[in-house]
């Protein structure tokens, strides 16, 4: 049967949507892991960036930082809509609080100030 930390194949669970008819709403569905690994990639380090090309999408970028390199190696790009952003903040939030509840979660990003003049992700 795969390790216990694998979902089973078919999984059903609470996701976030977003940039649907009701963006930002709570789901359950059932989610289909065939063709891909259950166990995830490896990354401890990720940063959010705007696409230049759109005025409408960011890239969320996973990756694996080398202290010795001093430097990051991409694992994994993901493209999601503006919209999308805050659903992914609030459930970043509230996993924090199942993993640790006294654990205090800030997630202080100005998305859409312009990084030039001091807002927006550091990265």
């Amino acid at each position: 049967m795969g390790n216990k930390a694998d979902p089973p194949a078919s999984w059903v669970g609470h996701t976030w949507s977003g940039g649907m008819k009701t963006p930002n709403r709570r789901i359950e569905c059932e989610v289909d892991f065939k063709g891909h690994p259950t166990v995830g990639e490896y990354a401890n380090a990720f940063r959010v960036l705007p696409d230049i090309a759109t005025d409408d999408d960011f890239f969320l970028d996973f990756l694996i930082y080398s202290e010795d390199e001093k430097k990051a190696f991409l694992v994994s790009r993901v493209r999601v809509r503006k919209d999308f952003l805050p659903a992914i903040q609030v459930r970043l939030g509230e996993a924090m609080k199942e993993i640790s509840p006294n654990l205090q979660v800030v997630l202080p990003v100005d998305l859409w100030s312009d990084p030039n003049k001091g807002g927006g992700e550091p990265n």
